[in-house]
């Protein structure tokens, strides 16, 4: 008898944690869209090989590509307050990675390369000519390693608030697998 108490308890706990955390997500989803910064879709698609990468080009000049931080609520939009007094003497390239803002968010594993094949694949087929890069974050890893890989196709790389490179330098272990 003890054990059935026990079992209907531990159902009544997971079904009341499972309620609690579904309030909790739909909580943050609203938060997060009642601004309904990603409706304007002012920009383009770049049809690459994993996804539609979206876009914005703005301005005259010479070529800088912007890419946003890599956190799980980053998209271009992080650079709205300074693109338009960038693009007056550049022509500004405001990227979404993919996974992130308006660009496909397909079921794959999202490696550090990945993101620099997109960096070079974008710069190659969409900017086609070398251009500088300011990166945020995480992503500023990704810009070094393209530049890195091909240096014809950067030629400056400018980081804002990058990681720390000896947390970058971590190899995955029975650990962090679990976890």
């Amino acid at each position: 008898m003890n054990w059935k108490k026990k079992i209907i308890r531990i159902t009544a706990l997971t079904g009341i944690t499972t309620l609690i955390i579904h309030i909790i997500n739909k909580l943050i989803y609203f938060s997060s869209t009642m601004d309904n910064l990603l409706s304007n879709t002012s920009g383009s698609y770049y049809n690459w090989k994993f996804g539609e990468i979206y876009y914005k080009k703005i301005g005259s000049g010479p070529p800088l590509l912007l890419i946003h931080d890599l956190t799980p609520y980053s998209s271009g939009h992080e650079w709205n307050k300074v693109l338009n007094k960038i693009a007056k003497t550049h022509t500004v390239y405001r990227i979404d990675l993919l996974g992130c803002g308006r660009s496909d968010k397909p079921s794959l594993t999202h490696t550090n390369y990945l993101y620099v094949q997109l960096i070079s694949d974008f710069v190659k087929h969409i900017i086609g000519e070398q251009t500088d890069i300011i990166a945020t974050g995480l992503s500023g890893s990704f810009a070094i390693a393209a530049c890195h890989n091909d240096n014809s196709i950067i030629r400056k790389v400018i980081l804002v608030n990058p990681s720390d490179v000896n947390l970058l330098d971590k190899i995955p272990d029975k650990h962090s697998k679990i976890t």
